[in-house]
């Protein structure tokens, strides 16, 4: 994606960004390039995400190559990672992906696996009784 849009944006043909930008994404994924100060250059009206300050992400791909980061915005979870766009100092290309749907699966992941724990203590502490009093208990008794 990133080697597809940098020559698009050096000879800045903004038809061709805004058509790679809306084709690439959808209602989950979203793409917007930061000039070099960290502010949005080119987005789709859509776009959720406030970038973060740019001495941050000056920092982040740095020390990583990428600076990765989550944020909330109208009622959604975004993560989202920045890379340099291009050689020639063109700025960043920050990509957003939408991680409510995920973390809502995460938590009924979570909530089918804690029933089926509690699901077989439960069995558990009415059967070993019974079979304890069955095979042990009377047995002794007799």
């Amino acid at each position: 994606m990133k080697l597809r849009i940098t020559p698009d944006v050096e000879q800045h043909e903004w038809d061709e960004v805004r058509y790679i930008l809306s084709e690439m994404g959808g209602e989950d994924l979203v793409a917007a390039l930061l000039d070099n100060s960290g502010k949005l250059r080119f987005a789709l009206p859509s776009f959720p995400i406030d970038p973060p300050p740019l001495d941050w992400i000056a920092q982040q791909i740095k020390a990583s190559g990428g600076a990765e980061f989550m944020r909330q915005s109208k009622g959604q979870l975004w993560f989202c990672r920045i890379e340099v766009l291009g050689t020639g100092g063109e700025g960043y290309l920050l990509i957003a992906q939408d991680w409510t749907v995920l973390r809502h699966h995460r938590y009924r992941r979570i909530a089918a696996s804690l029933a089926l724990v509690g699901g077989f203590l439960l069995a558990a502490a009415i059967v070993v009784p019974l079979a304890s009093r069955r095979y042990v208990s009377r047995p002794l008794a007799e």
